[in-house]
């Protein structure tokens, strides 16, 4: 899923955006986290865990320049409920956002191999 807005948004985070769609896009072809990972880790981004009782979460932040940003929200959790045992659901969102305005948003998903 994409969203779009007409907002001119700076040649290197586009890039930027765009590579972390292919590599998540690879993440949730092979259901392996490592490319997109790989892909945070090489551009430097920031990592906080936000997991909670019942969900693993993980927030990503790359400050761009005039108060651009980029961010990755990762959470991994179980949608089956107690006592039952389904593979866990992997959800990531990607944003550009301005000024802590939401400019451009991609999200995809996958299910653990059971």
């Amino acid at each position: 899923m994409q969203s779009e807005t007409t907002a001119v948004i700076p040649e290197s985070a586009v890039e930027l955006f765009s590579d972390l769609k292919s590599a998540l896009d690879a993440t949730c072809s092979t259901r392996s986290e490592l490319p997109f990972s790989s892909m945070l880790d090489l551009h430097g981004f920031v990592r906080q865990d936000v997991s909670t009782k019942f969900t693993f979460a993980t927030r990503h932040t790359k400050a761009l320049a005039a108060n651009y940003s980029i961010i990755v929200n990762y959470r991994s959790y179980d949608p089956s409920g107690p006592f039952q045992s389904e593979p866990d659901e992997n959800r990531f969102r990607i944003t550009i956002e301005f000024d802590g305005n939401v400019l451009q948003t991609y999200e995809r998903s996958y299910i653990d191999q059971s």
